[in-house]
């Protein structure tokens, strides 16, 4: 028997940033205030530096990257570069759609 807090969250949000790109500290503090409250979508940050091979494999060309998944692992939203709360939240809303 699975229990709901064994499910993978049905969206998960990969943040593929690395320490010297200054775009994605401006992002992450709003980022995390969005994905705190909500409880379908789980956060995944990819540092490039350490891991290059998550990032080719998901085609990332520029920083802050986030790529929105299913818990099948297709690909459902991409944002790229500057972004703002109010895109993150469409992205999400989005996501939600495409998984109905």
């Amino acid at each position: 028997m699975t229990s709901e807090t064994d499910r993978p969250a049905p969206i998960t949000v990969l943040d593929f940033r690395a320490a010297w790109c200054g775009t994605c500290r401006m992002v992450e503090p709003v980022l995390n205030r969005i994905v705190a409250g909500q409880a379908d979508v789980e956060l995944h940050v990819v540092d490039v530096e350490c891991d290059a091979t998550m990032a080719e494999r998901y085609g990332v060309r520029s920083l802050p990257t986030l790529v929105f998944v299913a818990a099948s692992g297709r690909e459902m939203v991409r944002l790229s570069g500057t972004m703002n709360g109010k895109q993150i939240s469409q992205a999400i809303a989005d996501a939600r759609s495409a998984l109905a």
